[in-house]
């Protein structure tokens, strides 16, 4: 009788061990090292919360980057669009008047100035600082090129000021100027970085170099108001205002530039024309300053609500009342 064949042992696979998930890299706003670099915190001091502009806040700067695009492509292809029997003779004239590369530069030219005056006179958040000195150098950029091709017809080589030889195309030239301008409106925009500490408002903007900021104690506010704005509506941002009752947090819209008075006599031609796109219309209107108060900032209610908490708690009222509560438990 042969023996039964005992069945071989089956070894049980061991379930392998959990290996740990890799750290999720955690934000950098939400980082200490950086929070003290940032703020420059004390050493009891903690963020409660971060805040910074919604990416809609600087809306009207994107819009005049689509606008300087639109100008430069209706430059550049009008002459095409005007091919037809069906388009005015008006039209024709001037896409024949445009079509060369002395049409597109003319053109160009005066309608950016023409934007970056009506730009001015409209009294936005972009109407001054680095947009308009933006807008101007696209309007002129044209003008440098030319010059630069009319110094190499007098040179050897036919080699200008310029490094490379580039031909002025209005269409390409206006993609590339509307691309830069949205992207330096998006830098300019993150430079902004707010927050809510345990004893203070800290407001800064960082732009190529680190910047001090206003640090203000809920002490010294008076009042946190929002301002509302339609569009801020609709997209879920809205402004927060801490007042300390000096209007540090608001500045005034417009500047007082004379373009006609009594002293432009004695200018030369340039010079009335620099005061001409340069004028802007002074206007009693107050807009917060983004570096100095919660601009157009998202998920708002939660950070007014907590701004009035601390307020309230570093009031008098707030300071008797953690009084009294001291007092009732040592009672007690």
């Amino acid at each position: 009788m042969s023996e039964e064949e005992s069945p071989e042992p089956v070894e049980e696979e061991t379930p392998p061990a959990n290996e740990p998930e890799p750290e999720k890299e955690e934000p950098k706003e939400n980082n200490r090292e950086f929070l003290v670099k940032r703020f420059r915190l004390t050493n009891d001091e903690e963020v409660l919360m971060t805040q910074k502009p919604s990416f809609f806040a600087f809306i009207e700067l994107h819009i005049l980057a689509l606008l300087v695009i639109g100008i430069h492509v209706l430059v550049g292809q009008l002459h095409s669009m005007v091919d037809g029997d069906d388009v005015s003779i008006f039209l024709k004239i001037l896409g024949f008047i445009m079509g060369g590369q002395i049409g597109q530069i003319t053109g160009v030219v005066f309608l950016m100035l023409g934007l970056t005056w009506i730009n001015r006179m409209l009294n936005t958040p972009g109407s001054g600082g680095w947009v308009t000195t933006y807008l101007l150098f696209v309007a002129i950029s044209p003008i440098l090129l030319g010059i630069d091709e009319v110094l190499a017809a007098f040179t050897e080589d036919g080699q200008g000021v310029m490094p490379f030889n580039i031909d002025y195309n209005a269409t390409t030239f206006g993609i590339i100027f509307g691309v830069l301008m949205s992207a330096f409106t998006i830098f300019y925009q993150r430079s902004f970085l707010y927050a809510i500490t345990n004893h203070r408002v800290i407001y800064t903007q960082h732009l190529f170099i680190p910047g001090d900021g206003r640090r203000i104690l809920y002490e010294n506010i008076n009042e946190v108001r929002i301002q509302r704005t339609l569009l801020g509506t609709f997209l879920g941002y809205m402004t927060i205002i801490t007042d300390t009752g000096n209007q540090m947090e608001m500045v005034e819209e417009g500047m007082s530039v004379s373009a006609g008075g009594a002293s432009d006599k004695k200018k030369g031609i340039f010079g009335k024309i620099f005061a001409f796109v340069t004028y802007q219309r002074t206007r009693k209107i107050e807009r917060p300053d983004p570096k100095i108060c919660f601009y157009q900032v998202r998920n708002w209610r939660a950070t007014e609500t907590l701004l009035n908490e601390m307020h309230q708690k570093h009031s008098q009222s707030g300071a008797l009342k953690d009084l009294q509560e001291k007092l009732e438990n040592a009672m007690s």
